[in-house]
């Protein structure tokens, strides 16, 4: 189960990185790869969830505030403080964490197929 974790992330590592070279947008890449490299490992201490600030913090200030943004970072940085005696013992910031790769993923994607024109407004409203 690990070696396929790691496959997963390796593959999401190398289509966020090329996203962020043909885009020129290199925040996403930062914040995919400090969430990946903290949920990577097969033992993760409590006290490690910390390293969710910066990647959080990073990305409030890449999406300008986003509402969004704003609203699921905190709740993500809450239920990470809640998880670990109430919720799923440790199971939820893991989630979160890698919704919130696929995410950034996703929002990449979109972002450069705007720029390339692939995609216009109209169709990501829908």
């Amino acid at each position: 189960m690990q070696r396929l974790l790691n496959v997963y992330l390796a593959a999401i590592f190398v289509l966020s990185g090329v996203l962020a070279f043909v885009s020129h947008e290199r925040e996403p890449f930062f914040i995919v790869l400090c969430l990946g490299t903290m949920i990577a490992p097969n033992i993760m201490w409590y006290h490690h969830f910390v390293f969710f600030l910066l990647s959080m913090f990073v990305w409030i200030a890449w999406s300008r505030f986003h509402p969004a943004v704003v609203l699921w970072c905190f709740i993500g940085l809450t239920l990470v403080q809640v998880d670990r005696f109430y919720l799923a013992h440790g199971l939820l910031p893991h989630i979160i964490a890698h919704l919130s790769i696929l995410g950034i993923v996703i929002w990449q994607s979109v972002r450069w197929l705007k720029a390339k024109g692939v995609m216009n407004v109209a169709q990501v409203s829908q």
